[in-house]
Formats: structure tokens, C-alpha cells, sequence
């Protein structure tokens, strides 16, 4: 008998020394710009091989499914703030935006696809936190323009036309919008050779956001020049050009000159 409860006791505390930490986080909203660069003396944040033990070990265009770790602790999102039954440690994008490894940008692994709920994950003076990159709109064609996380070049992350993530530095900025009700109403269309201004083209226009200052220009363009992406390139190509003023570029209509001078390879 006294065998059988010692070999009892040695199960129980196998099985609780097996047992796995977790911790659930709910979520703030990003409300304006900030920054996720803070330093941590050694590795503490790790991108992991979902249901494994084995930690991601080159992170960029990572295929697969992920969870995330602080030490040895999983780190659940909770994705519903009044409801703590509706929590997730599963991702379908997880990426370090900082070279300290200390910011992790993740998107939730669930049947909404490429649309579902992304958020920051920040490790800041040894404890994590959890921003939402969302923002309610009433936009009459937002399902057109909700597409989740679209990445622009070597430069960062746009998500859903609201937000802009930055690879390096992890900063995170929120977006002027058109209008204040509704998520840009237009698709990503290029970036200015300084990588600071995002411009969309919409049904009718350019609306162009230099991220860092949140000043915005919009261009109006000939209604049967944009029915379509390769149209408007093939328009905006030789009757438009980069002008910067204050440090700030745009793309600004030059009427007759033929030359052309702005760059869509990053669109082609």
C-alpha cells in the first residue's frame, strides 16, 4: 500500500511539473502612434512551431501555424473583452517588427482567413502586453478593403487600411482616414522612394498619408482612368510626379511633360 501511494505521489507531481503555464492577456486598442523598442537582456519572446517545443528560428515568410511564448509561459489573446471563454494561442502570422526581438506582430488562426483579428504583442520591462489593430468602421464597401495584413516591401505591414507597422523599429502608426467613420475606401497603391508616404487609389482619387505626420494629400484622377489598378499606373506614370516639400513627398499631377518619372515597380 505504501508503494502504491508513493507511486500515486510521483505521477501527480510528474504530471504538475509537465503541466503548461499560460497566461491570458486582454487586449488594448492602439489609439495613436507608438513605439515597441524597448531592450530585454537576452531572449525571452519566442515565435513558436505551434504544438511543439520548438522555437522558430528564422521568422520571415514563416509558413505554418505558431504560438507565443514569454519564457516558459504560452501567451492566450483574449479576442472577446466580455468573454473569457473566447481566448486563442493559435496564429497564423507571427513575426518579430523589432531587431531586440521584444514585438511580435500576429495574426489569429481562425475560418475568418486573411481577415482575421491581428494584434502586437510587446514584451516592456519584463511583462506583456497586447495591442488590438482594430478600429470600427461603417465604411459601405469595407469588405472590399478588409484584407488583413498586406506587407509593402522591406518597409512593413499595412492592416485592414488602418494601421502601419514598421519592421526595425516596430513602430505602429494609425492612419488619417478620409473619412472619420469609415476605413480607407481604396486599395494600397504605392510608396514614396522615402518609404514615409503610403498612397491608396480609390474609385476617384489618390489619397496619399505621409505616416509619420498623418498629413495627407488627395489627387483627383479622370473616372476612366482607375477602373482598374494597371490603368491608373499606366495613367499616373507620365502625368504625375514626386514633390516634396518640408520633407514630406506626394505625388502631384504635372500636366503636358511626357516624362516618366514615377517608379510603379513597386506596385507592378
Amino acid at each position: 500500500m505504501r508503494n502504491l501511494i508513493y507511486a500515486l505521489a510521483v505521477t501527480v507531481l510528474l504530471f504538475s511539473c509537465k503541466g503548461k503555464h499560460e497566461s491570458v492577456i486582454v487586449p488594448r486598442n492602439l489609439t495613436d502612434t507608438e513605439r515597441f523598442n524597448s531592450y530585454q537582456e537576452g531572449d525571452a519572446l519566442f515565435i513558436m512551431k505551434y504544438g511543439t517545443e520548438d522555437r522558430l528560428k528564422e521568422d520571415k515568410d514563416a509558413v505554418g501555424e505558431f504560438s507565443i511564448k514569454f519564457r516558459d509561459t504560452t501567451i492566450f489573446i483574449q479576442t472577446n473583452p466580455s468573454d473569457p471563454a473566447a481566448k486563442t494561442d493559435k496564429f497564423s502570422f507571427a513575426q518579430y517588427v523589432n531587431t531586440q526581438k521584444t514585438t511580435i506582430l500576429a495574426q489569429v488562426a481562425d475560418k475568418a482567413g486573411a481577415t482575421a483579428p491581428v494584434y502586437l504583442i510587446n514584451l516592456n520591462e519584463n511583462k506583456i502586453e497586447v495591442l488590438s489593430l482594430d478600429r470600427p468602421s461603417k465604411g459601405a464597401r469595407d469588405k472590399d478593403f478588409t484584407k488583413g495584413l498586406v506587407k509593402v516591401g522591406k518597409t512593413g505591414y499595412l492592416i485592414n487600411n488602418d494601421f502601419f507597422v514598421t519592421n526595425v523599429n516596430a513602430k505602429a502608426y494609425m492612419l488619417k482616414r478620409q473619412n472619420p467613420e469609415e476605413r480607407i475606401q481604396g486599395d494600397y497603391f504605392n510608396l514614396s522612394h522615402d518609404k514615409q508616404t503610403l498612397v491608396f487609389l480609390t474609385p476617384n482619387s489618390l489619397y496619399q498619408i505621409h505616416y509619420a505626420t498623418n498629413e495627407t494629400n488627395t489627387q483627383a484622377l479622370p473616372l476612366d482612368k482607375v477602373s482598374t489598378p494597371e490603368l491608373a499606373a499606366n495613367y499616373i506614370q507620365p502625368n504625375f510626379k514626386w514633390v516634396t516639400e518640408s520633407k514630406i513627398s506626394f505625388l502631384k499631377k504635372i500636366g503636358g511633360s511626357s516624362d516618366k518619372i514615377v517608379d510603379m515597380s513597386s506596385f507592378k
